[in-house]
């Protein structure tokens, strides 16, 4: 269905002008995520640090509540209105020469009338300079589209998929998967991205796999070589509404040192696709700590070799972001710094 064919269905329900007011239309409910900055020529008041923060930032509309991130509005309000092109440029934009400008055009609708639907809630404090929600007045673009705008600063959303297809890599289970595998070559003391190829592969059984191998098989001797799976995490990593899997394994040599390995997966078209995977340091040597998912990018914790406390352990942490580039991670955003709990291993 055509983005003009869409409005005029949609419209066609309605008169037009206002409508009065009612709960979220259904047209809008379910989950978005804020993929971008429009270009639109207006005078704004906030800054780029400020519009950037909104990108990978999620909406929820449903009969009963408006969300972005943590701030709710319970049983919601909403006017829904069919705004033409011309209307809507005299209303958002000045009348100088140096006055904001802004137009269907340059939000990317093609229609010559949109529905526009403004949700009643209380004066919100997002970022000080404004009493406005994200989503709390927007355009429906399309079926999958829509448009609002913080500080005079136009953003458009995407619906995220149904939860039955963004979350179909949960029903796979990496507790019995083959993973890529090469030998280390040493003890490392840095993270570093590795080749998604590998020499061989490694099955594991029941989220373990061990490198002592008899036949028959023997209880493994104590010390062994071997890997276990320490977590798995989900989140959308390449923006196209559907979970990602960031799958950690950790490599125990036998003696002290130990590391991790973080291998990333999507699921499409029923297949598993390895996207990249991490080889941490050892231990207090850039360790890995922890993994996250947050609003888009990969997040992960290393111990800080700074602040180590013998080889074993460290009293802090580095965390570094990455986003998917191009067909890569690459890391973003200057590195956070934080106090860990020590824990003797």
């Amino acid at each position: 269905m055509s983005k003009a064919l869409y409005l005029m269905v949609v419209l066609s329900v309605g008169l037009l002008g206002t409508t009065p007011t009612q709960t979220i239309p259904k047209d809008l409910w379910g989950r978005w995520i804020v993929r971008r900055v429009l270009p639109a020529t207006t005078i704004s008041c906030w800054g780029e640090d400020e519009a950037k923060s909104l990108i990978g930032t999620e909406i929820e509309y449903s009969a009963k509540f408006f969300r972005w991130k943590e701030v709710d509005t319970n049983n919601p309000v909403a006017e829904v209105t069919v705004i033409s092109a011309g209307q809507f440029h005299d209303d958002n934009s000045g009348q100088g020469a140096n006055s904001s400008q802004v137009s269907f055009n340059q939000l990317g609708i093609k229609a010559d009338k949109a529905i526009q639907v403004m949700i009643q809630h209380p004066p919100a404090s997002i970022a000080g300079a404004t009493s406005e929600i994200p989503g709390d007045s927007v355009l429906i673009k399309d079926k999958n589209t829509i448009v609002f705008s913080i500080c005079n600063v136009y953003f458009e959303a995407k619906r995220i998929a149904a939860p039955t297809q963004s979350r179909e890599i949960r029903m796979f289970d990496f507790r019995e998967s083959v993973y890529p595998w090469d030998e280390p070559s040493g003890v490392p003391s840095m993270w570093r991205w590795m080749s998604t190829s590998s020499e061989r592969g490694i099955r594991l059984n029941d989220g373990r796999y061990s490198f002592h191998e008899s036949n028959p098989p023997q209880p493994e001797p104590e010390g062994a070589e071997r890997i276990q799976l320490t977590s798995i995490t989900y989140g959308d990593l390449n923006g196209d509404g559907k979970e990602e899997a960031a799958v950690a394994l950790n490599y125990g040599s036998g003696g002290t040192a130990n590391w991790d390995y973080v291998y990333i997966y999507s699921y499409q078209r029923n297949v598993l696709k390895l996207m990249a995977r991490l080889e941490s340091g050892s231990r207090a040597d850039n360790g890995l700590v922890r993994v996250s998912i947050e609003n888009g990018n990969l997040v992960l914790d290393f111990a800080d070799p700074e602040r180590r406390v013998g080889d074993c352990c460290s009293m802090g942490f580095i965390r570094s972001r990455f986003r998917w580039q191009k067909g890569r991670f690459v890391e973003v955003g200057p590195r956070e710094h934080g106090d860990l709990k020590l824990e003797v291993h």
